[in-house]
């Protein structure tokens, strides 16, 4: 955290390169200003992203959040007669839960984090890869590692189970290409996400549920503390 001097002015410029992350240059200001004003010079993100992929935001408490995602996929293997669904979830521990919940469905499922290092690593990553794109009806739960530079060529939706950590890998999670569906599970611990979220949408031309602002508003009104939110919203 940056503290300003009382002794400075009342007005402040920051100016970031491209290498410092973009959930603190997006951020507002608010790890150290009040009421900052964001500028981008050239494009951000949000211009390279795939802009016209259809968002979709499911809202719900942690206690729904199992059973969301199970209905998310249960709903696209009735839509498609061949599916192949990428599940992002946030960490090794969480892709194993998140792996359980979607075996539950008997639906051929497959697991990549990067835990080893070297010629095992890569093996293994082909290996899933692989088997992914060469089962029909399947699933892959990773995390960021899978990016739109692995050849996903079937990939038809993407789903994120777990809300990412900032605005920069929302957007680059969207960028797999041929993809008919960017879903995403939206829980109480992600608010304050949601006036960014409410900006991409926007800027991609799509509508944001309208609870999204409510509960941006209100998190903005508890100071900025989940825990003192209103349990209406989730």
């Amino acid at each position: 955290t940056l503290k300003v001097p009382d002794h400075w002015s009342d007005r402040q410029t920051a100016i970031f390169s491209r290498i410092v992350p973009s959930g603190l240059q997006k951020s507002n200001g608010d790890e150290f200003q009040n009421d900052a004003l964001f500028v981008c010079v050239g494009n951000d993100d949000i211009h390279v992203s795939n802009r016209d992929l259809p968002q979709q935001i499911h809202i719900c408490t942690m206690a729904e959040k199992r059973k969301k995602l199970q209905d998310i996929i249960g709903e696209i293997a009735q839509q498609e007669r061949n599916f192949k669904i990428l599940i992002y979830a946030n960490g090794f521990k969480k892709i194993r839960i998140t792996e359980k919940i979607v075996k539950e469905l008997k639906i051929d499922t497959f697991a990549y984090e990067r835990t080893s290092v070297g010629r095992r690593r890569r093996a293994m990553k082909e290996k899933v890869y692989y088997n992914f794109n060469a089962t029909p009806n399947s699933v892959l739960v990773a995390s960021d590692v899978v990016s739109s530079k692995v050849d996903l060529p079937d990939l038809n939706y993407i789903i994120n189970a777990d809300f990412p950590v900032n605005l920069s890998l929302y957007l680059n999670r969207m960028r797999m290409p041929n993809v008919k569906k960017y879903i995403s599970i939206f829980i109480a611990e992600d608010a304050r996400h949601a006036d960014r979220l409410i900006y991409v949408l926007n800027e991609c031309r799509q509508q944001a549920p309208s609870i999204l602002y409510k509960i941006s508003e209100a998190y903005v009104n508890s100071g900025k503390d989940v825990d003192r939110m209103p349990s209406q919203f989730f």
